[in-house]
């Protein structure tokens, strides 16, 4: 931790990354003092922090592409590069660790804390109070996002279990040791919920607004198992506005062609240029070369009468073998192969999010309205099955894998129901041939202590108070 800390300077990394963001000398040569003083520091700090979101160890790609190459949602080609297989075959330790990752969420962290720790040279009023709940509902998600990495799910989690360093300071002299889980997760609801009164409801969605604060709220309260807050934080945010992209233009959130049900997204510019989807698949003049493909058990819930196929998957050749590419993040009109905008919160993940509250609380009538709002908005022709019981629960857990596929949820997913892995023996190819998963790497058990990402050696070397994973080996 005291090796990330003295290495990242908030405004360094973000000269790089935008030429309107964070337009300062570094701190260590201009002093705190004169980097914040009037709102337009602010104003380009707080974009800072968004910016940071972008790196391709966090939004820019590998979260939203690991957590699901880990769990059964996806199968490594046989014609890729055998990029990320470590993580595929279970095969990570503290040496092959998401090191990026780490530093990355950190480094969004920090800069929010830079804003936090100089908020008070602003006057009172109501700039003010909206750069402050942005900075701490960012400061929320990034710490939640380690803390899904590299903590156990709070509901399964023993008293000894350790949650990850809760950072609420620059200083770059403190070795943090790990609290408990749920030390941690009362921080980051407790940042959530001081965020609330202060963050704006603007409507553009490349900021974090109160009803992005309300999705990420029922995101964590689901998360962590409290139901009934996890009904009351979605209802706030529908209460807010936010709605479900309809089947017209729900081919177009992947395209950035329209921002119907995108709550909050990471804008990535064509002068940012991350690839995102690049995680995925690289295009060349042979065709599509993916890197991983869905597991066939897992495309053919995908009906022909759901929007989603097509948005999500496109199949052709490679190699002279034809694989089901996943092109969710493949591309806007104009620009790059796999240069998109980074979609972190979204109206349907919220009614999911309600749906399953609901029926894990046997509201079944409640369940099913939630579950129906996303239901009616995929597939064409839609008649309700109007379940109930288990067969409700079944219900809410495939709609909600097949909406939210490839935006790394599936392995928090498994992880907080206390769930294992559980891989086909389909191969790789369009039609379930072709290499399949060697029989070794087709489970984890849920109690495998591979759910929880090692701690990247190179910090535990820099920082004798940061305690190992059992993943580190």
């Amino acid at each position: 931790m005291k090796k990330y800390l003295l290495s990242i300077l908030l405004l360094a990394g973000a000269l790089t990354a935008c030429e309107d963001e964070l337009q300062l000398d570094p701190f260590n040569s201009i002093g705190v003092e004169n980097a914040f003083v009037t709102n337009d520091d602010f104003s380009n700090a707080i974009r800072g922090v968004y910016a940071s979101l972008r790196n391709g160890n966090y939004y820019g790609g590998n979260f939203y592409l690991i957590p699901d190459v880990i769990s059964d949602n996806t199968i490594i080609c046989s014609q890729g590069r055998n990029s990320f297989q470590d993580y595929f075959f279970f095969n990570y330790n503290g040496n092959i660790a998401l090191v990026g990752f780490w530093s990355a969420g950190y480094n969004t962290i920090l800069r929010a804390n830079h804003v936090l720790e100089n908020i008070n040279k602003l006057p009172d009023g109501d700039f003010k109070n909206n750069i402050e709940g942005q900075a701490l509902a960012l400061r929320a998600l990034a710490h939640f996002d380690l803390a899904r990495v590299y903590s156990a799910a709070p509901q399964f989690a023993a008293a000894s279990d350790l949650g990850i360093p809760y950072v609420t300071t620059t200083s770059s002299s403190e070795k943090p040791s790990r609290p408990s889980v749920a030390d941690t997760f009362t921080n980051i609801e407790q940042d959530l919920i001081a965020a609330v009164p202060l963050i704006a409801s603007e409507s553009d969605p490349g900021f974090l607004n109160k009803a992005g604060v309300y999705a990420l709220q029922s995101r964590l309260y689901l998360y962590i198992g409290d139901y009934q807050a996890t009904i009351d934080a979605a209802d706030d945010a529908i209460a807010e506005g936010i709605t479900v992209a309809p089947i017209a233009s729900f081919a177009d959130i992947w395209t950035d062609e329209t921002e119907d049900d995108v709550i909050f997204k990471a804008r990535n510019t064509d002068n940012d240029r991350v690839t995102v989807g690049v995680v995925y698949n690289q295009t060349g003049p042979t065709g599509v070369r993916s890197e991983y493909v869905p597991d066939y058990s897992l495309y053919q819930l995908y009906g022909v009468n759901d929007v989603r196929r097509d948005a999500y998957f496109s199949t052709s050749a490679f190699g002279g073998f034809n694989f089901n590419h996943i092109v969710k993040w493949y591309q806007r009109p104009g620009s790059n192969q796999a240069v998109v905008d980074m979609k972190i919160l979204r109206a349907a993940e919220v009614y999911l999010n309600k749906a399953e509250a609901h029926a894990a609380l046997d509201q079944d009538g409640a369940a099913l309205t939630a579950l129906n709002m996303v239901r009616t908005n995929r597939y064409t022709g839609f008649v309700d099955p109007a379940e109930t019981g288990n067969a409700l629960d079944a219900a809410v857990a495939l709609e909600r894998r097949l909406e939210l596929a490839f935006e790394g949820h599936r392995l928090f997913d498994l992880k907080r129901q206390n769930l294992p892995i559980t891989r086909s023996a389909f191969g790789d190819y369009s039609d379930g041939t072709g290499v399949s998963i060697p029989a070794e790497s087709r489970t984890l058990p849920a109690s495998s202590p591979m759910f929880q990402m090692p701690i990247p050696q190179e910090e535990l070397n820099a920082n004798e108070n940061l305690q190992p994973n059992p993943s580190n080996g």
